[in-house]
């Protein structure tokens, strides 16, 4: 069944060109929106002071270089004079004279106190903002599809669900519209919070005048404002979404693999299951397919404990116990690296390490409750369950895994006064938590953010620990198959032997894909599928913007002469290709910095 309530894709729309992903040093401030106007609204309200003094200046500079070129002149000073001086062979020099103030030169202006047109940097700026005025009054009169000379509280949300906001999944949307309502009705911000479900039809017919809309938009880190002047992290939303249903429909014949077998539990679940949801850095989010349908996390939840020791330890306390490297084996392979530590977190191994560190001084019941509250607020307030019957599953046929830790003992790969027995408790607990693909996602989504849940705007971890996350997840998240996933997706991800795989697409938006079927490594056959489709669709790989086009030459040929026109071909074809991108998809572009950058407080 799929599930179409956060999209509310109007079928009815005519093809638009796609504008995809493009996030710029902050995820999604700097976009424009072609539905205002050519020039973004938000590019009129940064004049002020700075651009009156630089238009003086500009004033300034044009006056100096007038009167250096006057000054210049050789005759400035006799030619001013009624006597003339004799030339060298003694005639009368009046004739040979130049009197350079009498030539084309330029002049001091008579206007300098305003700009190159006349007008004082007052007047300009006025001009500016009575731009920004008229372009929101556009934006104004497309919601009054009636001409009334108001929009609703409903027609607001209405809006806003166009473009993937819906604040029914979204707590910090829905404080700001309740607060909205409250503004209308009471004529002050209201400082109490509601329960969406408080919010009757009644508060959505509340009218919205222009000033007051007007007063919306002017606020630029306004999820509202920025929504509806085209600055998401994914700007065509419904197209973006089309696509991305597209994909998972080609993929869903896929019935490759097997479930696993090896946890009881797990061998019980329907194969034919098949979710898929996505959450942006903005909230924005969509799903299909079996996206509300519990499973249990498994290895997916070994990225966010990793988050949460090394948020409580340092990441640099955490490395003292398990590797950075990939092991290039099995997930559960009996194997230490040359420090006799697990190779990484996210193999079995490095993962009941990191467990060990949770928390220690804690009893166990109150480890998991930390672990449990945590992912909570990872995934928005999202309630998380927990599936005792796969946790006893997992424990009794875990022999493997209960080697493992006593083969990590024997090594002394964990801290001084660590219980084996616990350990090993909380890290079943924590991969028989229970999720869907809306909260992975969502989880996903506050590492895209640099550890700030976009849905409620809570920092759970910091930027320098996602840091650490993400590189782990591009090299080693995905088990042995990781070097072949960082080639042909690019991305970070995490796989779970439930079926699902967790992806985050650096400040732009996280990802969770559903389907039980395995490969022989322990990834879903169809997630891993509509991953590489998907991301050589959008060019979602953080390598995709190094590489550009290859100019392909026969090796029996010599093209000695044609070498040169052929290579400018491939110039212009790169040309316009980086044209019809920036008309049609705006690839993904992840900075350096994105993945440091201090979340918004």
């Amino acid at each position: 069944m799929k599930d179409r309530s956060l999209t509310n894709v109007d079928e009815a729309e005519a093809d638009t060109p796609l504008h995809l992903i493009h996030p710029p040093n902050h995820h999604h401030h700097n976009q424009t929106s072609p539905q205002v106007s050519e020039m973004n609204v938000y590019d009129l309200l940064d004049l002020g002071n700075d651009s009156k003094k630089e238009l003086e200046n500009e004033d300034q500079r044009k006056q100096n270089q007038s009167l250096s070129l006057i000054n210049a002149s050789p005759a400035t000073s006799s030619s001013s004079s009624s006597t003339t001086q004799p030339t060298q062979n003694g005639n009368n020099g009046s004739s040979n004279t130049k009197n350079y103030r009498n030539e084309n030169l330029p002049t001091a202006s008579p206007a300098i106190s305003g700009t190159t047109t006349g007008r004082s940097p007052d007047a300009f700026i006025q001009s500016k903002f009575e731009q920004e005025r008229n372009s929101i009054s556009q934006l104004f009169s497309s919601l009054d599809k009636n001409k009334k000379g108001f929009v609703t509280i409903g027609d607001l949300e209405y809006a806003l669900k166009k473009e993937g906001l819906d604040s029914k999944y979204n707590p910090d949307l829905s404080c700001i519209i309740q607060q909205l309502a409250a503004t209308i009705v009471n004529g002050m911000p209201s400082e109490k919070s509601l329960a969406i479900s408080d919010i009757s039809e009644e508060y959505r017919n509340l009218e919205i005048d222009f000033d007051t809309f007007y007063n919306i938009i002017q606020e630029k880190d306004n999820i509202i404002s920025r929504a509806l002047t085209g600055r998401l992290a994914i700007t065509d939303w419904r197209n973006f979404c089309a696509e991305i249903e597209k994909i998972f429909e080609e993929t869903r014949p896929l019935t490759d693999g097997n479930v696993a077998t090896y946890i009881p539990q797990l061998a019980e679940v329907n194969p034919n299951y098949y979710g898929l949801s996505i959450c942006t850095v903005d909230g924005q989010r969509f799903s299909v397919g079996d996206c509300d349908v519990d499973f249990t996390i498994q290895s997916c939840s070994k990225v966010f404990t990793y988050c949460l020791v090394c948020e409580d330890r340092g990441a640099d306390n955490v490395h003292q116990y398990v590797g950075f490297e990939p092991s290039g084996v099995s997930f559960n392979a009996f194997t230490l690296d040359e420090h006799n530590k697990p190779h990484n977190p996210m193999i079995n191994a490095g993962a009941i390490t990191v467990c060990s560190l949770v928390k220690p001084e804690l009893s166990p019941s109150k480890r998991f409750t930390y672990i449990s509250s945590k992912f909570s607020r990872f995934a928005g307030g999202s309630k998380i369950g927990f599936d005792n019957a796969t946790f006893l599953s997992e424990k009794s046929t875990g022999d493997r895994n209960f080697a493992l830790a006593y083969y990590m003992e024997e090594n002394n790969v964990f801290p001084e006064g660590s219980n084996i027995e616990d350990t090993l408790d909380l890290y079943f607990q924590q991969c028989s938590i229970l999720v869907n693909c809306n909260s992975l996602a969502t989880m996903a989504a506050t590492l895209a953010n640099g550890g700030t849940c976009p849905l409620t705007n809570e920092i759970i971890v910091s930027a320098d620990t996602v840091k650490c996350a993400l590189q782990l997840m591009l090299s080693c998240g995905m088990y042995d198959f990781s070097g072949n996933w960082s080639c042909t997706v690019g991305l970070p991800a995490k796989s779970g032997v439930a079926g699902a795989i967790c992806i985050v697409i650096p400040s732009v938006m996280g990802m969770c894909i559903f389907s039980p079927r395995l490969d022989k490594r322990g990834n879903s056959v169809r997630g891993v599928e509509f991953c590489k489709r998907a991301s050589d669709k959008f060019e979602w790989s953080l390598f995709d913007r190094l590489v550009p086009n290859p100019v392909c030459h026969s090796p029996c040929v010599d093209n000695t002469n044609e070498k040169a026109s052929t290579t400018e071909q491939a110039v212009m074809d790169q040309d316009q290709k980086t044209k019809r991108k920036r008309t049609n998809f705006q690839p993904l572009v992840v900075e350096q910095s994105s993945l440091t950058k201090k979340p918004k407080q």
